[in-house]
C-alpha cells in the first residue's frame, strides 16, 4: 500500500513539470512540504528521476528524522551519514558514527546504497578519495592463496585492532591457523580458517558463544576500519588528497535539501566555533558546496515558507500539505459518558474518516509494528466504525501523517490517532553484545592478587610454570602461602580456586599450609551460611503465610496499555514482567527485589505493575530518593498513562504546600490512584485508602528510620523494589529460591556502549567534545560537585564554546528555581547543565548523549557507574570523560576505581562494576554486618557457593530430620531455663520465649544445626568431589595452540567443573572450532576429565597406576571390579584411558567393591 502513496503523488499539480525542470538543469523549489512526506516525495522521484538521491538536513537530528522515515519508503539501500568531530575522532577511534560513515562509503562504491542522508556539516568535511578508499578495501574468498602473517599486517595498518576475544566492529584476533575478524561494515564476525597459505574456510559465528556457523561464506570483503587509517596510508605514499562526500557516487546525484536557510544558519555556527586561523578554510568549504549545487540538479523542500536564495530558485510547487485535524477544535464534549480514552480517539478519527470519504480521498492508518495493526484492527471492530473500505491499515512506522486534498489521500499514523507523542525509534541494525565474562574468574587474576583454594585457604597468585612432576611436565599454578611456602596445584584442578574478594581494601592474612586455622574458619562460615539461608527462607515462608490482595488476571485495558509501549521488550524483560505478574496474582503479598543495569527498562516493568494495580481500584505508592528523579518518574508515568483515566500526583519540596495538601486529600479519599514521591512518602499524616502497590526506588538509599516506616507501610501490600546497582552473578545465584528476585541483564537491542575516557583538564579535548555534541543537535550533562566554584567553570566554558547555551543547577538553589532549571533543560531550551550530582538517579533525558564528570577520582564507583548511566540511554553514541586533577597523587583506590569504570565499559557490565566494587569497598553491605566477618574469612565466591548449597540443601528437605532434632533440643533447653526460674509451665513467660531460645544457640556459638550434621551431610563440600588421578601422563592445553594464559585458565576450570559427558564434548567441539584441531595433550585432557566424571559417580576416589598395573581405590582401598589388574605400562596414554574407562564401566555406580591390598 506504500506504492499506492508514492503513485498518488503524481497528481499534485505541478509535480510532473519538476521533471522537466530538472532535465533543463533548472533547480526546483517544493513549498508545504514536512519531512515525512518529503521521505515519500524522495521516493518518487527515485522512481521518476532515476538518480541516486543525496537529501542533505540542517542538522543531525532532522538528519535522524528524515533516515528513519526513508527506510519506511525504501526497504534497503538507505544510509545515514553522520559527521565526524576533528579531533575527537583521533581519541576515540571505535565510534558509531565512523563505523556509519564507513558503511556509507562502502556502500556507495558498491553500488548499494542509493539514498543518502546527511546532515550539512558532513558535506562540509574531508573524506578519502574514492580511489584511494577502493584500493583499501580487502576481499578474500575461499580457496585464495594468502600468507596469514600478511593479512594480519594489513589489519593492522587498516586500523583494526588486535584482541583476546572478538566481540565489537574492527577487532580481530589470531589464533593458530584462524583469524577472528569483525569487519566494520558487517553484521555478523566471521572466521577464517587457514591450512598452510590456503584459505580453507570462511564462516560467521556468534559473539556471545565464540561459535562458527555450520554454513560456509564464498568470500568476505574487509573494508578499513576507519578513515584515518586510509588517510595516513595515502600520506606514508605519497601526498594525501582530500575529497567530500559527493564524488562517491558513481552518477550525480540529485540533491534534496531540506530547510536550506536554516541549514545555511547551522553550517555557518560550525564555521564560527572553528579554532583560530581555520575559519578561512571552514567557509571554503562551504562556498565550495553551494557552488556545486548551482551545477547540480536541486530540489529545495521548505516545510512552511520558500526561504531559499533567488539565485538558487527557478521553478516552485506548492505541496498543499494540509494539516490532519483529527482533534475538532470546538463542537466536541470530549469523552462521553462511559466512553474509555481509546474509544474517544477512535471515535475522532472515524469523523474526520468520513469527512475524508465526503470529498472522496483515501485514508492510510500506518502502524509502527505487525502487533499494532492487530490491536487497532480489534478496536476498530469493537467501535464497529468503519470497514476495510474506508481505511487502509499498513505496518510501517512514520514520523507524522499529512493530508493532500489535491492527491486525494490522507495518511495517519497510529500514534495521531492514539493522540500520543511520536518517540523516535532508529531501526538501526543489531549491535553485537559482548560476553559478559565475570570479573570474579580466576582467569582475569594477575600475579599477587589473593586467591582462596578451597582445601588450603587465602593464598597469593604467583603466576603458572611448568614443572616436572613424576618425569612428566605440567603447568602448575603457583600459590604463595605464609612463611614463603608455595602449592602448586595441576591447572587441571584450577576449579578447587575461586579469586578472594573480602570486605574493604585491608588486605588479608595468608594461610599457613597444613595448618588448621582455615578449616576453622570454614567451618564457621558453613554455620553463619546455614543460620542465613534459614532466615531467608522462614522469612519467605512467613510471607507466603500472610493474606494479601490478588490481583485479576491481564484484561483488555491491560493488554492495550502494554502495547502502546512504543520499543519492543527484551527477553529479560519480559521474565520479570511475568515474574511480577504472578505474584501480583497470588493471593499472598509480593516482596520481589527487581535488579537491573542503568536503563535497561526496570522503570516500565514498575509502570505494568502500577497499571495492574490501579485497574483493580487500588493505589500504587511510588517511593524515591531524589526530588528530581520523582519529577522525572512523574512526568514519564503521566505520559504513559494520558490515554487512561488515572490520576498521577507528585510530593517533592518542588511542590507548594497547598498543592501537597490538595495531593494528600486525594490520597485519602482515593482519587489519586498513583503517588510518586521522596521520603515525604513515609510521613505520619501519610493516609492511604486503599494501597495495593507499593514500589521502592533503589531502597538501599534509604535510611535505618525510612526502612523501619517501610515495614509498617508495606506488611500487607504488594512490594516491588528496584534496584540500578546490581548485584553480582555469583551471589544472585546463591540466593536464588531463599529470595524472590528478577535481573534484567540484557540491554535493549540497538542500544550502544558508552564510550568512556579518561583525560586531564584539558580545555581542547573538552571543548572538541562540547562541539561534537552540538553539531548532532545533542545536550551535556557537566558534573561539579562543588557549589562554591561551579559559576567560576561556567565562565571558562561559556569562553570555550561561546555559541552553547548554559544553565546551572544544583541541590541549594530554591525549589522552584531548580525546577524551572530541569523543566528547561528538558526542554531543550539550554544545551548544557553544569550540576552536582542531583543527576545520579533514574533520569531519563534521550538527547543528552555527553556528560562530562569534573574531579572524577573522588568520586565512588557505583557513582561513576551511576552517573555515566545517565547518557547512551538510546540509540545514539554517548559519551563519558572523565576529568581528573593531575596536580594530585591519586590514591591507590581512586586509581582501582578508575580503571574498573574504563574496563568496563561493555552493556551489562554493572554486574563486573558490582565485584570490582566489592574489592574496593567490601561486601559487607549486601548481607548485613553480621556476615561480613564470614566473608573476609573465606572470601566472597566461596561464602556464595557455601550459601547456595545451603539453600539446595534446606529446600529439599533432606535436612528436617536433623532441624526437627536441633528444635526438640532447643525445646528442652527453654523448658529446663523456665524450671529453674520457678516458672510453672502453664505460666506465661515474662521475657520473650524467643529470648530463652537464644540463650542455649549463643552459649552454643553454632547454628541451626547440630554440631555434628557433617557427619551426615558428607556432600555439603560446594563443587565436583575431588579425584586423585596419580598417572605417568596428564593432558593440557599447550601454549602454542591457546596463547592467552586467561583463556586457557577457562578452558581448564569449565573442564573441572563439567558435570557431565555431555558438557566435555561441548567444550571439545568450541575449542576445535575457536582454535582449529586439538592437538593430543588437550584431547588427553579433555578424557583424562572425562574419567574423573565417571570415576565420581562410582565412588572411586583415587587412580593411580602402582607397578605398572591399573589400580582404582575407594577410601584407601582397592575397588577394581576384577581379581585381575590390568597392566598399563609402556601404554599410549590415550590407550590407558580406554582401558580405565572400561574398568569404571565396570564399576557398579555408588557402590565399588572394596577389599584390602
Amino acid at each position: 500500500m506504500l506504492n499506492e502513496i508514492v503513485h498518488s503523488l503524481s497528481r499534485l499539480p505541478g509535480l510532473h513539470d519538476t521533471l522537466d525542470a530538472l532535465g533543463r538543469g533548472e533547480h526546483v523549489a517544493l513549498t508545504g512540504c514536512g519531512p515525512s512526506l518529503l521521505a515519500a516525495l524522495v521516493r518518487w522521484y527515485d522512481r521518476e528521476y532515476d538518480r541516486p538521491v543525496l537529501v542533505i538536513a540542517p542538522h543531525a537530528e532532522r538528519a535522524d528524522q528524515l533516515f528513519l522515515d526513508l527506510r519506511t519508503f525504501f526497504p534497503e539501500g538507505v544510509a545515514l551519514f553522520s559527521p565526524h568531530t576533528g579531533d575527537a575522532d583521533e581519541l576515540m577511534p571505535n565510534l558509531s558514527v565512523n563505523l556509519e560513515r564507513m558503511e556509507t562509503l562502502t556502500g556507495l562504491l558498491a553500488g548499494q546504497t542509493r539514498i543518502v542522508v546527511a546532515p550539512c556539516l558532513a558535506l562540509l568535511q574531508d573524506v578519502p578519495p574514492p580511489a584511494s578508499f577502493s584500493t583499501h578495501i580487502l576481499s578474500i574468498a575461499e580457496g585464495q592463496s594468502m600468507d596469514l602473517h600478511d593479512l594480519l599486517h594489513v589489519l593492522t595498518e587498516q586500523g583494526y585492532e588486535r584482541s583476546e576475544l572478538v566481540e565489537f566492529r574492527g577487532d580481530f584476533s589470531a589464533r593458530g591457523g584462524i583469524v577472528d575478524l569483525f569487519p566494520v561494515t558487517a553484521d555478523e564476525p566471521v572466521r577464517i580458517e587457514f591450512f598452510g597459505d590456503e584459505i580453507v574456510s570462511i564462516r560467521s559465528f556468534e559473539i556471545h558463544t565464540q561459535r562458527s556457523a555450520d554454513e560456509k561464506l564464498p568470500s568476505v570483503r574487509i573494508p578499513p576500519a576507519r578513515e584515518s587509517s586510509v588517510v595516513a596510508l595515502e600520506q606514508a605514499g605519497a601526498a594525501a588528497q582530500r575529497a567530500t562526500l559527493l564524488e562517491y557516487f558513481s552518477v550525480p546525484p540529485l540533491i534534496v535539501w531540506h530547510e536550506f536557510r536554516h541549514a545555511l544558519d547551522e553550517a555557518k555556527q560550525w564555521q564560527e566555533n572553528q579554532l583560530p586561523g581555520m575559519e578561512g578554510r571552514a567557509a571554503a568549504r562551504l562556498d565550495d558546496l553551494l557552488r556545486r549545487c548551482t551545477t547540480l540538479p536541486t530540489v529545495f523542500a521548505q516545510e512552511l515558507e520558500l526561504d531559499t536564495p533567488e539565485q538558487y530558485r527557478r521553478t516552485t510547487v506548492h505541496i498543499g500539505q494540509q494539516p490532519l485535524n483529527l482533534v475538532p477544535q470546538s463542537g466536541d464534549s470530549g469523552l462521553l459518558a462511559g466512553e474509555k480514552p481509546h474509544q474517544y480517539c477512535v471515535r475522532m478519527f472515524a469523523r474526520r474518516m468520513r469527512e475524508w470519504a465526503a470529498h472522496g480521498d483515501k485514508a492510510f492508518l500506518l502502524c509502527a509494528s505487525e502487533a499494532e495493526r492487530e490491536r487497532v484492527t480489534e478496536l476498530f471492530k469493537e467501535e464497529a466504525l468503519m470497514n476495510e473500505a474506508e481505511v487502509r491499515l499498513v505496518v510501517a512506522p512514520l514520523s507524522a501523517g499529512f493530508y493532500l486534498p489535491e492527491s486525494r489521500i490522507a495518511v495517519v499514523t497510529e500514534d495521531e490517532v492514539f493522540q500520543r507523542r511520536f518517540l523516535q525509534r532508529r531501526r538501526a541494525r543489531r549491535h553485537h553484545r559482548p560476553r559478559s565474562a565475570p570479573i570474579e574468574n580466576i582467569a582475569t587474576i594477575e600475579p599477587g592478587a589473593y586467591i582462596v583454594h578451597i582445601n588450603h585457604g587465602i593464598g597469593q597468585f604467583d603466576g603458572i610454570r611448568l614443572v616436572e612432576l613424576d618425569g612428566v611436565p605440567r603447568e602448575m599454578i603457583v600459590i604463595k602461602y605464609a612463611d614463603d611456602a608455595r602449592l602448586y596445584v595441576p591447572l587441571e584442578q584450577a576449579h578447587l580456586i575461586e579469586r578472594y574478594v573480602s570486605v574493604g581494601d585491608m588486605s588479608p592474612e595468608l594461610d599457613t599450609l597444613g595448618g588448621g586455622r582455615w578449616a576453622a574458619r570454614k567451618r564457621r562460615a558453613e554455620d553463619a551460611v546455614f543460620d542465613l539461608a534459614a532466615e531467608l527462607l522462614e522469612r519467605q515462608a512467613q510471607r507466603e503465610a500472610q493474606p494479601g490482595f490478588a490481583f485479576s488476571r491481564d484484561g483488555e485495558w491491560q493488554r492495550s496499555f502494554e502495547r502502546a509501549f512504543p520499543f519492543e521488550e527484551t527477553p529479560d524483560q519480559d521474565r520479570a514482567i511475568e515474574d511480577v505478574k504472578a505474584d501480583m496474582e497470588a493471593p499472598r503479598p509480593m516482596d520481589r527485589l527487581l535488579c537491573g543495569d542503568v536503563g535497561f527498562g526496570k522503570t516500565e516493568v514498575a509502570i505494568r505493575a502500577a497499571f495492574k494495580a490501579v485497574l483493580d481500584g487500588r493505589q500504587v505508592a511510588l517511593l524515591v530518593p531524589t526530588t528530581v528523579l520523582a519529577q522525572q518518574h512523574w512526568h514519564t508515568f503521566t505520559e504513559r498513562m494520558a490515554e487512561y483515566p488515572v490520576r498521577v500526583a507528585v510530593l517533592s519540596r518542588f511542590i507548594l504546600p497547598r498543592e501537597q495538601k490538595h495531593v494528600l486529600r486525594g490520597v485519602a479519599d482515593g482519587s489519586v490512584d498513583i503517588l510518586i514521591g521522596t521520603h515525604r512518602l513515609l510521613s505520619a499524616d501519610m493516609r492511604f485508602k486503599q494501597l495495593g502497590l507499593l514500589i521502592v526506588d533503589e531502597e538501599q538509599r534509604f535510611g535505618v528510620r525510612h526502612k523501619e516506616r517501610l515495614k509498617k507501610l508495606s506488611s500487607q501490600v504488594d512490594v516491588l523494589a528496584l534496584s540500578a546497582t546490581p548485584i553480582p552473578r555469583t551471589l544472585y545465584g546463591a540466593l536464588t529460591g531463599a529470595r524472590d528476585m528478577s535481573t534484567i541483564m540484557t540491554p535493549p537491542e540497538d542500544r550502544i556502549p558508552i564510550k568512556t575516557l579518561l583525560i586531564k583538564r584539558d580545555e581542547r579535548i573538552i571543548r572538541e567534545a562540547l562541539m561534537h555534541e552540538l553539531a548532532r543537535g545533542g545536550q551535556v550533562f557537566f558534573i561539579h560537585n562543588r557549589i562554591e566554584t561551579i559559576g567560576t567553570l561556567c565562565e571558562r566554558l561559556k569562553k570555550l564554546v561561546p555559541s552553547a547555551r548554559y544553565v546551572i543547577g544544583h541541590g541549594q538553589m530554591h525549589e522552584d528555581q531548580l525546577a524551572e532549571t530541569m523543566e528547561d533543560f528538558v526542554a531543550r531550551k539550554y544545551d548544557v547543565l553544569i550540576c552536582t550530582t542531583i543527576v545520579e538517579s533514574g533520569l531519563d533525558l534521550p538527547n543528552v548523549n555527553t556528560i562530562f564528570v569534573d574531579n572524577a577520582e573522588r568520586f565512588g564507583l557505583a557513582d561513576l557507574y551511576q552517573l555515566r548511566g545517565r547518557v547512551g540511554r538510546y540509540n545514539r553514541q554517548a559519551y563519558a570523560y572523565l576529568i581528573v586533577n593531575t596536580d594530585l597523587a591519586l590514591d591507590s583506590a581512586a586509581r582501582q576505581r578508575l580503571k574498573a569504570i574504563l574496563e568496563n565499559t561493555a552493556l551489562g557490565s554493572g554486574y563486573a562494576i558490582a565485584m570490582k566494587d566489592l574489592e574496593i569497598r567490601g561486601a559487607g553491605n549486601l548481607l548485613g554486618p553480621q556476615q561480613s566477618g564470614h566473608i573476609a574469612a573465606i572470601g566472597f565466591n566461596l561464602y556464595c557457593k557455601l550459601l547456595k548449597r545451603a539453600v539446595d540443601l534446606l529446600k529439599s528437605g533432606r535436612l528436617q530430620p536433623l532441624l526437627d532434632r536441633m528444635k526438640e533440643r532447643e525445646r528442652e533447653a527453654a523448658e529446663a531455663i523456665q524450671e529453674a526460674a520457678g516458672i510453672p509451665p502453664e505460666e506465661p513467660l515474662e521475657e520473650p520465649l524467643e529470648e530463652l531460645e537464644e540463650r542455649p544457640k549463643r552459649r552454643r556459638r553454632g547454628g541451626i544445626l547440630p554440631a555434628d550434621w557433617r557427619k551426615e551431610i558428607p556432600e555439603f563440600q560446594p563443587g565436583p568431589q575431588p579425584v586423585d588421578i596419580r598417572l605417568p601422563f596428564s593432558g593440557n592445553l599447550p601454549e602454542e595452540y591457546i596463547a592467552s594464559p586467561a583463556l586457557r585458565l577457562e578452558l581448564f576450570r569449565r573442564t573441572g567443573l563439567a558435570s557431565r559427558v555431555q558438557h566435555l564434548q561441548a567444550i571439545e567441539e568450541e575449542m576445535r572450532d575457536r582454535f582449529g584441531p586439538l592437538p593430543q595433550q588437550a584431547v588427553l585432557l579433555l578424557r583424562l576429565a572425562e574419567v574423573r566424571l565417571h570415576a565420581r559417580t562410582r565412588g572411586i576416589d583415587c587412580i593411580e597406576m602402582l607397578d605398572g598395573k591399573l589400580i582404582l581405590r575407594h577410601k584407601g582401598a582397592i575397588a577394581n571390579p576384577t581379581t585381575q589388574l590390568p597392566r598399563i605400562a609402556g601404554m599410549k596414554p590415550l590407550n590407558a584411558v580406554d582401558v580405565i574407562l572400561a574398568q569404571l564401566e565396570r564399576c557398579q555406580p555408588g557402590r565399588p567393591p572394596s577389599r584390602r591390598e
